[in-house]
């Protein structure tokens, strides 16, 4: 994972000298549409530049809005967001234009979604998450950006590059996988009430804390990690940074 997420940074650095963060594009367009799925139907996301935030509600729909932000009017009606959607997934895609010479460009995304939905993919490269409610499970993969991820539940994959990761668990299953990468930023968790989970943790340049009395062991020359079960164990919590500290909170 870590080698995975090491050429998606060198990705990054290709794609930002031609789309630059649209700080000072000041074109805008607005889009709104919503997409009827069932209550347990997927949900995924791509984005270059722009943040993410992503909200449930009781409706078995999904609204997409958004704001595309551009340096040219050009360049602004070349901004696409393509949405393939059916009855048990709604697709979210945004169209950069190949040739950008130095243009700047963004989309800004809210979207709302069945609190049942699994967010099956959402891929980032330079822009923040905020990620709330979700209950059947996540897949997030972020480059440049923090991820604050608040009562989730479900199995989650969360791989981060640059920037710090937040999560507070709703509920942690037996059976539930909970997965956590990043390469440079920390991560905290927070677990649920009562939660039955078993915690595997480790870091190459970075403290692990607890307060739920679990035991840390340093390297014996770099890293730290930390192993131990909450309650019955019945589910998985593993962490992984490279440059970073890692924190684990009780309810």
């Amino acid at each position: 994972m870590l080698r995975r997420m090491t050429i998606a940074a060198v990705f990054t650095i290709i794609i930002g000298a031609a789309l630059a963060v649209a700080a000072e594009a000041p074109y805008e367009e607005y889009f709104d549409q919503s997409f009827p799925l069932t209550s347990n139907g997927a949900v995924s996301l791509e984005n270059i530049n722009g943040d993410v935030s992503i909200d449930v509600w009781v409706r078995d729909e999904v609204q997409v809005q958004a704001v595309k932000r551009a340096s040219s009017p050009e360049l602004l009606a070349e901004l696409a967001i393509d949405i393939t959607a059916t009855a048990s997934r709604v697709e979210v895609e945004t169209d950069y234009p190949r040739h950008s010479r130095g243009g700047r460009m963004s989309v800004e995304y809210t979207l709302m979604i069945p609190m049942a939905a699994t967010v099956d993919s959402v891929e980032l490269v330079n822009g923040s998450l905020r990620i709330s409610g979700v209950q059947g499970g996540a897949n997030i993969e972020c480059v440049n950006g923090s991820i604050d991820a608040r009562q989730l539940a479900g199995p989650i994959s969360i791989e981060s590059v640059n920037g710090s990761t937040d999560l507070w668990l709703d509920a942690t299953w037996d059976g539930d996988a909970v997965s956590l990468e990043a390469v440079n930023g920390s991560v905290d968790v927070y677990l649920a009430p009562g939660a039955n989970v078993t915690v595997d943790a480790d870091t190459v340049n970075g403290t692990i804390e607890n307060d739920l009395g679990l035991e840390v062991h340093k390297g014996k020359y770099v890293g730290s990690s930390m192993r131990g079960a909450i309650g019955s164990g019945g589910g998985r919590l593993s962490i992984g940074t490279v440059n970073g500290g890692i924190s684990v909170h009780g309810s």
